[in-house]
């Protein structure tokens, strides 16, 4: 078991006070609430057995002697020498790209994560395994080895390796819209927790600025990649480099709130940062999906731009690879429009999202899945665009699913009218423009519609004479089908 750096600080701070502190007082000191610091409490309890003495009235006191005892037998089992071998190995990863281009030792590394220094070799022989295919290359020299890699290919695999970590974890970040006091326990294994709360207030502000929220996994990827802005920067080991804007028009507000996030960041850490750290930061923000509905009117912009143009390409081939028709289906065009926009500006700058949930869509909803990952292997190369990574696939997968799905819910329906076809019509039309996602199977006689009383396929009949026997849900109606008739349907539904 393992306690955050805060709660490392807490039982530091314990260590030095004389007599008992309240949980009040913790909780100024650290600027956390009073419940959190009841819950770090009853961690440290129980990874240093007997070490907190508690009080009713007094607060909290550490028995020191206990204290060192614990220690001592937890010093070859501590957060880092409990590793798996997995674990240490995606750690030694992550430290050695945040320093790099900087040096370690075999030696160092051994005596840190408390292995022997072939067990350090080993490591070093699989991390330089996973990194053929990259562009980083694992380096030796006769004073040590370090990573080496453009600044954009160094903080891309960071942002891969963090998202692994958080997938290995029982405590799966990428599923929440946003940081909460688990969350930055969890982000304080590998960031500072200074660092967390600032970038916190930053984005808050900016979606405030805004009007929206930004949607997860959006909001981890600009979170994360804010921390390691920080963390890299704070190494004092970043290469200029030159990044370009591949926007047709730059948007002043979001240019706007990316100034405002990196000058924030630029007094945190009292340094000038280059301009290129700002182009990342628009680049993160205008790739990101936000929470508002497309309206009638913003559709129009949309018109005659490559997103619309891509959309439909990816409406018709789906449309013939499922046999369902979904190019009168404005919904799922609108929610592909929103995705489709900053998913392509996420293809031009090599950003990458993830999709906790790819394994399952790629198992469950292999008949979606795979034929938009034929589609979209196509569409990429006509645009011009990087490769669509299968996270962004499972995503689109999910609108085309769900629309699957409500083409399975709409309700079928069985009209009997025996007052004439031009009545029927009147009845069929009043119905669906009420009830837009029923279906008329068919319009029958009070004879015919015995045929129907063991389909399983019809859920509802509307009939203009009084019917009985029928194991069907049976709605009598006018044929005019006024506002009661409507509501006696709706109560049916």
């Amino acid at each position: 078991m393992k306690i955050t750096k805060r709660q490392q600080k807490i039982l530091e701070y314990l260590i030095q006070v004389d007599g008992f502190i309240t949980a009040k007082n913790i909780s100024e000191l650290f600027q956390i609430s009073e419940k959190t610091v009841y819950r770090d409490i009853k961690r440290i309890g129980e990874v240093y057995k007997d070490a907190i003495v508690q009080t009713s009235g007094k607060g909290y006191q550490i028995n020191y002697q206990a204290y060192i005892q614990y220690s001592q037998s937890l010093e070859k089992d501590k957060i880092r020498g409990g590793m798996s071998t997995f674990e240490r190995r995606l750690d030694i990863l992550i430290s050695m790209l945040s320093q790099s281009p900087k040096e370690t030792s075999i030696n160092k590394l051994a005596e840190y994560y408390y292995v022997s220094p072939n067990s350090i070799v080993n490591d070093l022989k699989k991390i330089e395994e996973k990194l053929q295919g990259t562009l980083i290359s694992l380096n030796r020299t006769s004073s040590g080895t370090y990573l080496e890699g453009s600044e954009k290919d160094i903080r891309n695999l960071l942002m891969d390796s963090f998202h692994n970590l958080i997938d290995d974890d029982d405590f799966n970040i990428t599923m929440i819209e946003k940081i909460g006091e688990e969350s930055i326990d969890f982000l304080q294994e590998q960031f500072d927790y200074e660092d967390i709360k600032l970038i916190k207030q930053l984005l808050d502000s900016a979606e405030e600025r805004l009007g929206f929220t930004i949607e997860a996994p959006y909001y981890i990827n600009v979170f994360t990649h804010l921390l390691i802005l920080i963390k890299r920067c704070r190494e004092g080991q970043v290469e200029k480099e030159e990044i370009f804007l591949q926007e047709e028009t730059i948007i002043p507000t979001i240019f706007q709130i990316a100034k405002m996030i990196l000058n924030h960041i630029e007094n945190y850490l009292n340094m000038t940062l280059m301009k290129n750290e700002l182009y990342y930061i628009y680049c993160f923000l205008i790739s990101s999906r936000n929470s508002k509905v497309l309206k009638k009117s913003e559709a129009k912009t949309f018109q005659n731009t490559i997103y619309m143009d891509f959309v439909e390409n990816v409406i018709e081939e789906m449309s013939s690879q499922l046999g369902n028709d979904f190019s009168r289906n404005l919904k799922l065009k609108n929610s592909l429009l929103l995705h489709v926009k900053p998913m392509i500006k996420r293809s031009r700058y090599n950003i990458k999202i993830r999709n906790p949930l790819l394994y399952q869509i790629k198992s469950e909803l292999v008949q979606v899945f795979e034929p938009l990952k034929v589609i979209l292997s196509k569409l990429y190369e006509t645009y011009g665009l990087n490769e669509i990574s299968e996270d962004e696939i499972s995503y689109i997968t999910l609108y085309f699913q769900a629309e699957l799905e409500n083409i399975r819910k709409q309700m079928r329906v069985v009209v009997v009218c025996n007052t004439g076809v031009g009545t029927s019509q009147l009845l069929t039309a009043r119905f669906k423009k009420a009830f837009p996602d029923g279906e008329i199977i068919d319009v029958v006689s009070l004879k015919r519609v015995w045929e129907y009383k063991d389909r399983s396929d019809v859920d509802l009949i509307l009939t203009t004479v009084k019917l009985e026997g029928i194991p069907i849900p049976t709605v009598l109606v006018s044929p005019l089908l006024n506002k009661r008739d409507i509501e006696n349907i709706t109560a049916i539904i």
